[in-house]
């Protein structure tokens, strides 16, 4: 098991063999993603914990493992509810599943990075799109975004505030107090 504290926020991917390893799911009970289980772990699962900001990665002998930034868009979204309310049944899913819809993307590249009280604010990272067509791949196997990709996050960025802001109750599970990106 590995563990490597960043300074500041970012989003970064795990790649085996090439194909990224999406991360632990968010957890309702804990309130943060799912722990790693080194007793089933497979090589290449991996948690990132925005509020500490450090990556944990699971790697066997022999297992090809990259680390890689990703181009993201950090958000904060303040809802009316309790943080009872947005754990109920499986919340995190619910709320990254409702999100990417109001989006048009995938809900593969909707990270919850944390979610607290102060009304209720979750924070999420949208992730560029691993599927876009990118101009430059580093002997490393990190990627550098195209600019039709940072685009498309400056598009989604907007889309989102304009979309949530004022937006009812039923679009995210309760009313929409406040969005940035």
């Amino acid at each position: 098991m590995i563990k490597i504290p960043y300074p500041n926020a970012g989003s970064y991917s795990v790649k085996v063999d090439g194909k990224i390893i999406q991360p632990q799911p968010f957890d309702s009970a804990t309130k943060k993603p799912k722990e790693i289980d080194p007793a089933t772990a497979k090589c290449g699962d991996n948690l990132y914990v925005g509020v500490v900001n450090y990556l944990q990665f699971f790697i066997t002998p022999g297992c090809n493992l990259n680390v890689i930034p990703r181009d993201a868009i950090l958000t904060s979204v303040r809802l009316q509810w309790t943080a009872a309310e947005f754990f109920a049944g499986d919340g995190a899913t619910t709320f990254t599943q409702r999100l990417a819809s109001v989006l048009g993307i995938d809900m593969t590249r909707v990270k919850i990075v944390s979610v607290y009280e102060g009304s209720l604010i979750v924070e999420t990272q949208i992730l560029d799109d691993p599927n876009a067509k990118t101009t430059n791949t580093s002997s490393n196997g990190s990627v550098a975004s195209s600019t039709e990709q940072l685009a498309q996050l400056s598009q989604l960025s907007a889309k989102l505030v304009t979309v949530l802001s004022g937006a009812s109750a039923d679009v995210l599970g309760a009313p929409v107090l406040e969005v940035q990106a």
